[in-house]
């Protein structure tokens, strides 16, 4: 599995998992994504083989991980940070995220 593949799958996991949850028709397939469009995404199985499909909520939001640099970040963007105490006492930044706007002033949820 590519790791392009391998992401896209890991962020719909993570993007699904609270619907999921609360869904009584779970779904699990591992495998490997050969087509995503603005309505359905499919999956080819690693056990069988075989290509599902599977319907996108009209309102399905996909966010990539990627490497940023400060000069990523623009006036009035959108952001949060993570950060832990280091052994000098002072905190030391672990995670940076550059929402889009469409996340501003939603609360985050359980997997966010």
């Amino acid at each position: 599995m590519s790791a392009k593949s391998m992401l896209i799958a890991a962020l719909i996991a993570s993007a699904t998992t609270s619907v999921l949850a609360q869904s009584k028709n779970v779904i699990n397939i591992v495998g490997t994504i050969e087509k995503v469009d603005t309505v359905s995404i499919s999956v080819k199985s690693e056990e069988s083989g075989a290509v599902e499909s599977f319907k996108l909520a009209p309102n399905f939001l996909v966010l990539q991980n990627r490497t940023a640099t400060l000069a990523d970040i623009k006036p009035n963007d959108f952001i949060a940070s993570a950060a832990v105490y280091g052994a000098d006492g002072k905190l030391h930044s672990t995670e940076l995220r550059i929402f889009p706007d469409a996340r501003r002033g939603r609360r985050p949820t359980a997997d966010e």
